[in-house]
């Protein structure tokens, strides 16, 4: 189990048992480098509509890339505003990381 800990605000935010790779095998999360998970979504190199996306994610609660990597797509589809342009953005930056939306399992 990898647990997710913002040190900006000293908690523990999520704790990740298992990952899901794009072909459906599992990993163990113990693979996740912790400092990718502790990385504020805000400090990511965005290209399209960053700063509405780094506003709706915050507005969602969602601060860490550990904390975004564990929302499937449906749950960002439900984010007021979040469409399918924005959720392209967002898998296009954690990919370049290695990672994607809904990958990771509690």
């Amino acid at each position: 189990m990898v647990v997710i800990y913002c040190q900006s605000c000293g908690a523990i935010v999520g704790m990740v048992n298992s990952i899901k790779l794009a072909d459906g095998r599992q990993m163990n999360a113990n693979s996740l480098k912790p400092e990718l998970l502790a990385k504020p979504v805000s400090e990511l190199e965005w290209k399209v509509q960053a700063t509405r996306i780094k506003n709706m994610l915050s507005t969602e609660s969602i601060e860490l890339v550990g904390q975004l990597i564990t929302k499937s797509h449906a749950e960002m589809l439900r984010i007021p505003n979040f469409g399918e342009t924005s959720i392209a953005e967002v898998r296009r930056v954690l990919k370049t990381m290695g990672l994607d939306i809904g990958m990771c399992t509690e």
